[in-house]
């Protein structure tokens, strides 16, 4: 590998002194998941597919058989949503202080999987499914990212109140703020080039891996249960 140094990232309010070694760590001890969930691709840009929900479970989606079939049936009636944020879309750009821009485009498309509620499908297993196929966009916001980013999240909704009155954490927001730092963009671009110089074939694919989804691996810690 080479000798170039990744600056300290501040991610979710901490920092994480050495992020090659996390992005390492979770690559040996989460393969299964990057190959089975993050190396696949997108696949189409208006459709889910039973395969696609189905990879989710790698990732403890614990996506139930008949929760599969209602993903895709949903999905195949919003293509014009699916079309609004196409698969270029990134969460640098979704601006929450803009009215009727991507921010609303990505929340519409969202809360056709959210709204009305059904029963089990949680806000962890719609954001895993719709990550899959806007990996720049859309954040796997499970347990483990919304106990890291809360504080942040509440804070960037007191911010946003104008704006978006009655909203109490805005975790899109708070993870967008990580993702534009400046200190960050530099660091995930040296992150990026220590990774294509691995040996490792597995660490060089993850170089190619979305901003969003660095960030949320280097958040990323499991909580203690029980």
């Amino acid at each position: 590998m080479g000798t170039a140094t990744v600056t300290t990232l501040i991610v979710a309010g901490s920092e994480e002194p050495d992020p090659v070694g996390r992005i390492i760590d979770y690559a040996m001890t989460h393969s299964a998941t990057l190959r089975a969930y993050d190396f696949v691709g997108p696949g189409s840009a208006v459709a889910i597919t039973t395969e696609e929900v189905v990879r989710t479970r790698v990732s403890r989606s614990r996506i139930s058989a008949a929760e599969v079939d209602w993903f895709v049936a949903r999905s195949a009636t919003c293509d014009a949503l699916w079309l609004a944020v196409g698969p270029g879309a990134r969460l640098a750009d979704a601006d929450a202080n803009v009215h009727g821009d991507l921010y609303d485009r990505a929340l519409a498309l969202f809360e056709h999987f959210s709204e009305p509620a059904r029963v089990g499908v949680s806000t962890g297993k719609i954001s895993k499914v719709l990550h899959l196929k806007r990996p720049n966009l859309f954040p796997i916001l499970d347990t483990e990212l919304r106990h890291a980013y809360q504080p942040r999240a509440e804070e960037a909704a007191r911010r946003l109140q104008p704006q978006r009155p009655g909203l109490r954490a805005a975790y899109w927001a708070a993870i967008r703020a990580d993702l534009l730092d400046p200190a960050n963009v530099a660091g995930l671009a040296v992150l990026r080039r220590r990774l294509r110089e691995h040996d490792r074939d597995m660490l060089r694919r993850v170089a190619d891996l979305s901003d969003v989804r660095l960030l949320d691996i280097i958040a990323w810690r499991p909580r203690r249960r029980g």
